[in-house]
């Protein structure tokens, strides 16, 4: 299998020159990636660390997946999640890999799914309408 981006396998990163290479073939692909990416530049400015007043809490089991590898979002932002959920309702798990998860650890993350899922089920009360 091939990923979008030169002759990289699905579970290769292609490098920089390969991204850009590809995106400068596509009318305007490069211009909006580079345009995301100056806006997001600050981790600080890509998400809030403060909860937003005026929402109501969330009120169903989330769980927050955070890899040690990540570089686009820090583990402050992640845990930060916390103060949006109502208490008890929050899990946090730590992975090893990068910002994709899914390519990274694959088996790890499949198995906090399934944990979480297991747990969540138990914990939510379904009522027959």
């Amino acid at each position: 299998m091939q990923c979008c981006v030169g002759n990289c396998t699905a579970r290769q990163t292609p490098t920089p020159n390969k991204v850009v290479l590809y995106l400068s073939r596509v009318t305007g692909a490069l211009t909006a990636a580079l345009s995301w990416y100056r806006a997001n530049f600050q981790a600080a400015l890509f998400g809030q660390t403060r909860p937003r007043t005026g929402f109501p809490l969330i009120q169903v089991p989330t769980l927050g997946v955070w890899s040690t590898g990540d570089t686009a979002l820090t583990e402050q932002q992640m845990l930060a999640s916390e103060q949006y959920v109502a208490p008890g309702l929050w899990q946090y798990r730590r992975l090893d890999g990068g910002h994709w998860v899914p390519r990274d650890a694959p088996t790890a993350l499949s198995q906090v799914l399934l944990d979480f899922l297991g747990d969540a089920q138990q914990s939510v009360k379904v009522s027959k309408l």
